[in-house]
């Protein structure tokens, strides 16, 4: 993946985590939400950041 294209992957998860954050507290954001919101793979999600943790 060219870096301006995982850069902006990057972003787009980021803006759907912390979305989600702000709807549903830490404990009710989950990967899986996260991933669907910003239309990602759950695999990559954890692939990229290892686990909600890493994400935040």
């Amino acid at each position: 993946m060219r870096d301006e294209k995982r850069q902006k992957r990057h972003e787009e998860i980021a803006a759907a985590a912390y979305a989600l954050l702000d709807s549903h507290g830490y404990s009710g954001t989950t990967m899986l939400r996260v991933a669907q919101r910003a239309k990602a793979s759950n695999e990559t999600l954890y692939r990229w950041y290892g686990d909600k943790q890493g994400l935040f």
